[in-house]
């Protein structure tokens, strides 16, 4: 689910086995238009962008880009690509569409209906591609190199990847935020200046594996086998906590308290080494979202229920409850007034897939 992030807007996208795309006005309770229909046969869904501001629903394909005018609900641009499609980014005036693909990298430019550059690259790494250095530059690994292109496909920086950072690019790990990219493998850290292109090696982390930032970028977590969890403060190159956890858990920062998920029917929450509550299904939790203000944690389970809690682990709204079903998926809307929840009805459709109902609930605090 693909969600708008006007605050008086909530906009879903939702697809079905069949690859159509339904989009739907929950205010007005009215879905767009008839559903978007891939182009070609064997063409799949892999998300959908939605800038109802700029008046774009981008929907990509494995094999091809539709971009559907959301005021006049007609096709603006069917792009088709010549090798598989990994991502897309759109830049935050909704003019140019950064694409990904296992081969090049190239930018549309939606106001011209044309594609500004394209470059080839036989060691394009990247599994995302980002608008960076507020919309001025797009960045992917190449190689060795993170490389920053402008949106006419210069590449103003080129910064080689440290030979003692790692050889297996596989285990890059490439977080945004900002004019900062972060880069993570199995033992190391390092951090780029989207401005200057320096890159450092986060010498103090040592160790570490799979880094996030957290809030604003000014803090980062990290992962290290048998010592768990901790949020360092980047600046100070300082430990803030550390939280150990077994290894089947999920983990979830919210702002300097960690959330650990096993896989029962329990949450942990955490602060330094003080276990401060738990959030408790009747059967084993499926899925936990944490709400765009930060402020409220939803939690969905085998026991047909889904959960909102506040950010001190008090039940903020009266149970959900669903058709004897687990409730798989929850989405906060970004006005935080709404949760959305999909569960697998009884039954299958007519391909022998299980029906799933996805349903809108208002939260009362």
């Amino acid at each position: 689910l693909e969600k708008e992030k006007f605050a008086d807007v909530c906009i879903i996208a939702t697809s079905d086995s069949l690859n159509n795309v339904y989009v739907y006005d929950i205010a007005a309770r009215k879905m767009f238009k008839e559903p978007f229909a891939p182009f070609y046969k064997d063409s799949y869904v892999k998300s959908v962008i939605m800038d109802i501001g700029n008046g774009i629903i981008v929907i990509l394909y494995n094999d091809h880009i539709c971009v559907w005018d959301s005021n006049t609900m007609k096709l603006s641009h069917m792009i088709k690509t010549t090798s598989y499609v990994k991502n897309v980014d759109l830049s935050s005036d909704g003019k140019q569409l950064a694409i990904l693909t296992d081969k090049y990298i190239s930018i549309m430019d939606l106001g011209n209906k044309n594609e500004t550059f394209r470059y080839y690259s036989k060691f394009i790494v990247s599994h995302k591609i980002k608008f960076v250095d507020n919309d001025k530059r797009i960045a992917i690994i190449d190689g060795r190199r993170i490389k920053l292109f402008d949106i006419e496909g210069n590449c103003e920086i080129k910064t080689e990847i440290p030979e003692d950072f790692t050889t297996d690019y596989t285990a890059y790990d490439f977080n945004f935020r900002s004019d900062k990219i972060l880069l993570g493998n199995c033992n190391t850290v390092g951090i780029l200046d989207a401005h200057t292109g320096e890159f450092r090696i986060l010498e103090f982390l040592r160790g570490e594996s799979y880094p996030g930032f957290v809030g604003n970028g000014e803090k980062i977590f990290t992962y290290k086998p048998f010592e768990g969890i901790g949020i360092w403060d980047l600046e100070g190159e300082r430990l803030l906590m550390r939280k150990k956890f077994n290894t089947n858990a999920y983990i979830f920062a919210l702002n300097d308290r960690i959330l650990l998920r096993n896989n029962g029917n329990t949450i942990k929450a955490s602060e330094g080494i003080l276990d401060k509550w738990d959030m408790i299904h009747d059967n084993n939790i499926l899925d936990v979202k944490i709400s765009p203000n930060s402020k409220l944690i939803a939690t969905s389970g085998f026991d047909s229920t889904a959960r909102v809690w506040d950010n001190t682990g008090r039940p903020v709204s009266p149970i959900i409850r669903v058709e004897k079903q687990g409730v798989r998926e929850i989405n906060f809307s970004p006005c935080n007034n709404y949760l959305l929840t999909r569960c697998e009805n009884k039954g299958k459709n007519i391909n022998g897939d299980l029906k799933n109902r996805i349903q809108v609930w208002e939260i009362s605090t």
